[in-house]
């Protein structure tokens, strides 16, 4: 079955699963007609694959790579020729994979298998149904939150943003020193002087995809560091 809200980066979505079952004498796959539908843009996709597999399970074992298209792929039909994969009697599987470029836009991918050709004969599936996967294009980081104005030097502050499942964070800081939290979603933060400050903070998740997140913070002097 395709996968569910796939995250972005992540490695040979599976778009759909062909079960081919050869009953009477051997075959070959020499073609395939596919119809890609959805509304997404082919930068949000990559490295488009079709594989064969004698299990119906597309990690256990090794799958052979019949085809690959290393751009992204535009919505529309595709005649895919030049396969000439042998066929026994018995189970096959065509699994027709992408992977989710880390710029996704979080659309719908959709594939429709049109035709099979065997030993140069064309055959319809009596079973024609759409395949799809949404993509997870939810960012690493989102807005940080936090106080940005007025903040006060040699005090400590709290900044953090949205949690994402499987993401690592970097914070980085101009005019202020990270105190705690480094490598999550919140840290605490004191600033040092009465200038300028910024905090950033980095979220990569597990596939290597980073998004950004950034604030500027205006800093005075604490009043109560002064006694007269």
């Amino acid at each position: 079955a395709p996968e569910i809200n796939p995250q972005k980066g992540t490695k040979n979505v599976i778009l759909t699963r062909i079960n081919i079952s050869v009953l009477c004498y051997s075959t070959i796959l020499n073609s395939l007609k596919l119809q890609a539908l959805g509304n997404y843009s082919s930068s949000d996709i990559e490295n488009y694959k079709i594989w064969y597999h004698t299990d119906s399970i597309f990690t256990n074992g090794m799958p052979i790579i019949l085809y690959t298209k290393n751009t992204g792929l535009d919505t529309g039909t595709y005649n895919v020729s030049g396969i000439s994969k042998n066929m026994s009697v018995g189970n096959h599987y065509i699994f027709i994979t992408t992977d989710i470029a880390c710029e996704a836009h979080g659309k719908r991918v959709s594939i429709l298998v049109k035709d099979l050709n065997f030993n140069n004969i064309p055959y319809t599936p009596s079973n024609l149904t759409i395949s799809s996967v949404d993509i997870n294009n939810q960012s690493t980081t989102g807005n940080i939150t936090g106080l940005f104005n007025n903040v006060y030097n040699n005090t400590a502050y709290t900044y953090s943003i949205k949690a994402s499942a499987n993401t690592n964070y970097t914070w980085l800081l101009t005019n202020g020193n990270i105190i705690s939290g480094q490598g999550t979603n919140q840290v605490l933060v004191e600033w040092n002087v009465n200038l300028q400050g910024s905090i950033q903070v980095i979220g990569e998740n597990q596939n290597g995809c980073k998004d950004t997140s950034s604030q500027t913070v205006t800093i005075i002097y604490n009043p109560s560091c002064i006694s007269v």
